[in-house]
């Protein structure tokens, strides 16, 4: 049950990390990344799954990736155990899963130049887009029957 609800939560956070990094990402059509494309959009405003909340933060205060020489890299486990270190986290798990979300958001980033590349949570805000377009149908159906009664 624990492994379970640890996937979930696992999950989730890799889930939003490849969604940022698809915002952050510059398709190559492009001189703009998608986030600065999509100001103002359902796209910004996906919030994280709230059981992965802990381990997010975690993640971001250890950092998403490292600039080197080469470019942009995972957060090495030198930095992961310095982290731990300073926060006085003893967990060896918790080390791998950072930087494997680290590896997440760089794989994502990469992919995410190719510019018909669909956002991770891409099904969700269909749904959101859906919901939405039902929502200002339905009001506009009740106006035109509010004129007419």
């Amino acid at each position: 049950m624990v492994g379970m609800i640890f996937r979930i939560v696992n999950d989730s956070a890799s889930d939003y990390f490849r969604h940022l990094a698809w915002l952050d990402a510059v398709p190559e059509d492009s001189k703009q990344s998608r986030k600065q494309q999509l100001k103002g959009s359902g796209f910004l405003n996906i919030e994280p799954d709230t059981r992965a909340l802990w381990l997010i933060n975690i993640a971001f205060e250890c950092g998403l990736y490292q600039s080197s020489g080469m470019g942009l890299q995972p957060v090495g486990w030198v930095d992961i155990n310095n982290y731990m270190i300073a926060t006085g986290r003893k967990w060896t798990w918790l080390s791998k899963v950072i930087r494997r979300l680290s590896l997440d958001y760089l794989n994502e980033y990469h992919a995410a130049k190719e510019p018909g590349k669909a956002s991770p949570f891409q099904e969700l805000l269909d749904v959101e887009v859906n919901r939405d377009n039902v929502k200002r149908q339905l009001k506009n159906f009740i106006k035109a029957k509010k004129r007419y009664d």
